[in-house]
């Protein structure tokens, strides 16, 4: 039909299949709007095994490596390998072509990749880097691997929220286990905290795998529950660092369902703690006790429909905490009575209220603080 060879001619593709036009998927040359044979490195697909791999310092793994391309594109010519640490600065690896050979000199995350090098007619002799790596994890004495039975084997986790996290044998990166929140059903929240204090500023690394079917499903990292990263849909597993400055801190992860399936969840596995830190809760006790009465910011926020707002009391006190439209009339208490010291966390459970600007006010005794949220339906 006259009107689909239009159509494929448009697009770059005539009834034979030979390759007019190809779409642009970056900006590497000026030859955009005209027809030619370039084929995108993003069309070339690289699989390297094993993707995600445990490693011992000084012992040697090895890696193989296949690269698929499109029908009537150049084979690639030559592969080199690559490899960098945690920093992203180079670390020596050894190979040639199709198989490589990878010794780790300390604890850490490693990246492996490729240097995929093609012959065509339009660019000659080129090369570029696959968009895919492999993973190589080395742990130490201070990395939470979750290979134990219970939570609490290592470090002094604490869970709270609707439903408690736990040690799954499912989807590990590497080792025989990793750490998941329970079905989470749609509007609830699971948070997994450790209190911890680093002498100077430093770096955290984590794996995260996620499943998610709404892209408003999302784990959130918070440092004294504050927001500082937050992931919708990280897919297999991948290795984040965030920054954590000196003192004592508490940090969380905390994984919330908006949809109407318990199906999706997130899987984290092998963090990294610096060589420095102390965790300083200990064991069936709990943390220490706040030292001054606090309010913190909502998480996450924006929030549909579901937020956790918590706040620290340093004795036990008559805590009003109430909610506020944007003219300042009171829509709800969430807690209006004498509450224990120690840290608190209140879902607020936004289902029945507009969208909009709101206000959270915390009265405990003489103490009095005023924060502001926003609901987006």
């Amino acid at each position: 039909m006259p009107e689909i060879d239009t159509i494929l001619s448009a697009a770059g593709i005539n009834i034979a299949g030979q390759i007019l036009d190809f779409p642009r998927l970056d900006r590497n040359g000026s030859m955009d709007t005209m027809s030619h044979p370039f084929i995108p490195n993003q069309l070339y697909a690289v699989n390297i095994s094993p993707a995600f791999s445990s490693g011992q310092i000084g012992v040697a793994g090895t890696f193989s490596a296949h690269v698929s391309h499109p029908p009537g594109s150049p084979p690639p010519v030559a592969l080199t390998w690559t490899a960098a640490g945690r920093d992203g600065n180079p670390v020596s690896i050894t190979g040639a072509d199709s198989s490589a050979s990878f010794s780790p000199t300390r604890s850490g995350v490693y990246q492996i990749g490729l240097t995929i090098y093609v012959d065509d007619s339009l660019h000659g002799h080129r090369s570029f880097i696959s968009d895919r790596n492999a993973y190589v994890i080395v742990p130490d004495e201070f990395t939470e691997t979750f290979d134990h039975p219970g939570l609490t084997d290592k470090y002094p986790w604490r869970s709270s929220g609707d439903t408690p996290w736990t040690i799954t044998t499912s989807y590990a990166e590497t080792g025989p286990s990793c750490a998941q929140p329970g079905a989470v059903a749609n509007g609830e929240t699971s948070t997994l905290g450790i209190d911890v204090m680093l002498p100077s500023d430093d770096t955290i690394s984590f794996s995260l795998r996620s499943l998610v079917s709404l892209f408003s499903d999302q784990l959130t990292f918070s440092i004294d529950s504050v927001q500082e990263d937050f992931f919708t849909d990280a897919g297999d597993w991948t290795n984040w660092s965030e920054p954590v400055p000196a003192g004592k801190h508490r940090l969380t992860w905390t994984y919330q369902n908006f949809s109407s399936t318990s199906m999706n969840n997130v899987w984290i596995d092998n963090i990294f703690f610096p060589g420095n830190v102390v965790v300083t809760s200990a064991g069936t006790s709990g943390p220490t006790l706040p030292t001054v009465f606090a309010l913190d910011q909502n998480y996450p926020n924006p929030f549909n429909p579901v937020t956790t707002i918590r706040y620290a009391l340093p004795r036990q006190s008559h805590v009003v905490l109430s909610i506020f439209n944007a003219l300042g009339e009171k829509v709800e208490d969430l807690v209006n009575g004498d509450v224990s010291a120690g840290y608190h966390d209140v879902r607020l459970d936004g289902n029945n209220l507009a969208s909009g600007v709101y206000f959270y006010r915390l009265q405990a005794g003489d103490f009095m603080q005023t924060r502001k949220l926003l609901l987006l339906k």
